[in-house]
């Protein structure tokens, strides 16, 4: 206790800090605003990872460029920070078991193996190596809430970290920082396509409990989306810069990958009715 309330006297207040992942992006000419842009969004993961105790933040990981991104500057914040560990962190894939790419599918257990795996020697029943990789299945908005709720009333998770942009469906008023009751839904993909008219949810369903005159009694889950202000080209850049793994579907002309339902490549980049530009070659718009 003694450590945490010392390192909470400093929150704000390492402002100088640095990560040598901000080098291999600068390292490369013209990403002056993506470099500018990664160092506000490890400074924020940093105060997060100084607020909340290990085992308190999950990160919302789909497999797309966007979530990509947040999980690399999230494991390069935890690597750095006094108290936290990236194997401290929950992965949670909130997947759509019905309507998946199964290319995404094939990408996302690649990552869980490469990054969500325990290199303890904490092996399954099968001798495997764990996987912290939650999979929660969100078919719908009620599934999601539901979700939402498990998470807060079950677990010990208080923050989720989300990929959120400002130009995904739903997220031109988002907050960087949001408690999940006052903007109950919006993540990114799959989920950012739920609206809220699918189901009557309430703010108040994601809530813990209340007293006799209707006060919060326990903390509500906390959203943070460091990338919010981030471009297609922000994006991108970053992913090229440190090498990050991706996606096959990327390099089929698609640019923004949700369901099979709802998912097509981007016109601009075909370049006949079988082949199309890798998505790194889109200009800003998706």
């Amino acid at each position: 206790l003694k450590i945490r309330t010392e390192q909470a006297q400093h929150i704000g207040q390492d402002l100088d800090k640095s990560w040598p992942i901000l080098d291999k992006i600068a390292s490369v000419p013209g990403n002056e605003n993506t470099l500018k842009k990664a160092r506000h969004a490890l400074q924020v993961l940093d105060r997060m990872l100084d607020v909340f105790e290990p085992g308190q933040i999950a990160l919302s990981f789909n497999g797309g460029k966007d979530s990509t991104v947040l999980m690399l500057l999230l494991k390069e914040a935890c690597d750095l920070h006094p108290s936290h560990s990236f194997t401290h962190v929950q992965p949670i894939w909130f997947q759509n078991p019905l309507h998946e790419f199964p290319e995404m599918v094939k990408y996302v257990q690649f990552m869980a193996q490469t990054y969500f795996t325990y290199e303890e020697g904490l092996k399954d029943v099968a001798d495997q190596k764990l996987n912290r990789l939650s999979q929660m299945h969100i078919t719908n908005s009620r599934d999601f809430f539901d979700a939402m709720t498990y998470l807060s009333s079950s677990t010990s998770v208080r923050c989720i970290l989300m990929g959120s942009r400002r130009t995904d469906p739903g997220c031109r008023d988002l907050s960087g920082i949001d408690l999940m009751e006052t903007a109950p839904i919006l993540m990114s993909s799959t989920l950012c396509r739920l609206r809220h008219g699918d189901v009557d949810v309430r703010p108040r369903d994601l809530r813990i409990g209340y007293d006799a005159e209707g006060s919060l009694l326990e903390p509500s889950l906390i959203r943070v989306s460091p990338i919010l202000e981030w471009s297609y080209r922000d994006i991108w850049d970053f992913m090229q810069a440190v090498d990050a793994p991706y996606c096959s579907l990327y390099d089929q002309g698609f640019t923004s990958i949700g369901s099979i339902l709802d998912t097509v490549r981007n016109p601009m980049l075909l370049r006949s009715r079988m082949t199309a530009k890798p998505a790194p070659a889109a200009s800003e718009r998706e």
